[in-house]
């Protein structure tokens, strides 16, 4: 086999694994960047079998008691511009 054969064969593998290796990146990239959740909102027949649901009632919320547990720490003193 001359030497132009061999480098033509040598180029063919050097380009094939890069584009294989391109193929896996792009799918590695996707894997990363796929949603993690799904949002529901009551009354959509969005819900999969045996996906678990977690629904809040409307009245479980205690504004107050988030506010002077979160929100407070910084609102209370101006922290960074908090008004």
């Amino acid at each position: 086999m001359n030497r132009v054969a061999k480098f033509f064969i040598i180029i063919a593998i050097t380009l094939s694994g890069v584009t294989l290796s391109a193929g896996t990146a792009e799918i590695d990239t996707a894997e990363r960047l796929k949603r993690v959740g799904q949002v529901c909102l009551e009354g959509q027949s969005c819900a999969k079998a045996g996906t678990a649901t977690t629904v809040a009632a409307a009245g479980s919320f205690d504004v107050v008691g988030t506010y002077g547990k979160t929100c407070a720490t910084c609102h209370a003193i101006g922290i960074a511009g908090a008004p």
